[in-house]
């Protein structure tokens, strides 16, 4: 059973039967509530799958950033062949990310921590 809307926060069942189930929230709240009811499922021996919670922007990035949740081992194969016949392996390279500036420092107010004595008339 698939569910692909268009939320941003997704929630990979793996079953035993080696069967993938995708659940779309919208919520990260509402996500993590329903993660944490299946690794309690989990924990208890009331369910057998294996769950992962991830965020993606669009579902069809969702294969693309995280391929090792869906037994993308292609790469793995082609290596290990490589390697068998004496080749050298093919390099993974993840794209550029993007680099944020970090905050400009603000100096502190010491004037607030200063305790200021008034007389009272």
């Amino acid at each position: 059973m698939h569910h692909y809307d268009n939320g941003s926060f997704y929630l990979i069942r793996y079953k035993i039967d080696h069967s993938v189930e995708v659940t779309t929230y919208s919520s990260a709240l509402t996500s993590a509530v329903e993660f944490g009811r299946q690794e309690q499922l989990i924990e208890c021996g009331q369910d057998d799958a294996n769950v992962v919670l991830v965020e993606v922007d669009k579902v069809g990035k969702l294969v693309d950033t995280y391929p090792n949740y869906f037994g993308d081992v292609s790469l793995f194969v082609t290596n290990l062949r490589k390697l068998c016949d004496g080749q050298d392996a093919i390099e993974y390279h993840m794209a550029p990310q993007k680099v944020v500036a970090p905050k400009p420092q603000e100096k502190p107010n010491l004037d607030a921590l200063a305790r200021r004595y008034t007389r009272w008339a």
